[in-house]
């Protein structure tokens, strides 16, 4: 005998519908698809869920943060293990910041001298976006999620399924720099 189980199943959805002007019309395609209509959730969620899982695999001690640097946005969660204290999300992630600065896509292999005046000219857009971040700190320890600090991750790892890589400010540089030295 085999017991058929029907599966619980969620569709989340975050940066990318909660912008979009056609998110009904997206969702609505969705439905059609799965039978499951997508919950957009909103950044302070998203950085909420983020949070619980970083921190519920951490063995960090202490106040911990947690960074989600996505396509549309950027979360940020301060607190313990057991309680959250504040969350924030920023309109700001890395396909925004591609589509601001084009360069950053790598249609073509970027000189040294080029590569630090766009690197500077984006860090600058950065700046006022990303400043309330300063009010979360400090932390003990930042514990970054998702896709862009995972592909960065396993790029100085050399081990795409590698959980727990340390990256400091010159490994992040040099990342950043090898990138955009490649087409």
């Amino acid at each position: 005998d085999i017991e058929i189980r029907r599966a619980c199943v969620d569709v989340i959805a975050t940066s990318a519908l909660r912008r979009a002007d056609d998110a009904a019309a997206f969702g609505d395609a969705v439905v059609a698809l799965t039978g499951v209509a997508p919950r957009i959730i909103s950044g302070d969620e998203e950085a909420a869920y983020s949070f619980a899982c970083a921190a519920w695999g951490a063995d960090a001690r202490g106040r911990i943060g947690v960074l989600d640097v996505g396509g549309g946005s950027t979360e940020l969660a301060v607190g313990t293990r057991d309680a959250i204290e504040r969350t924030i999300s920023l309109e700001i992630g890395a396909v925004r910041l591609s589509e601001k600065f084009p360069a950053l896509l790598g249609e073509r292999a970027l000189d040294r001298d080029t590569r630090r005046a766009l690197v500077t000219r984006a860090h600058a857009a950065c700046d006022a976006v990303l400043a309330p971040l300063s009010e979360f700190v400090p932390f003990a320890e930042l514990l970054a999620v998702g896709g862009t600090v995972f592909t960065a991750a396993a790029m100085l790892s050399g081990d795409p399924y590698l959980d727990g890589v340390r990256i400091d400010r010159a490994q992040r540089r040099t990342i950043v720099d090898d990138l955009l030295a490649r087409d």
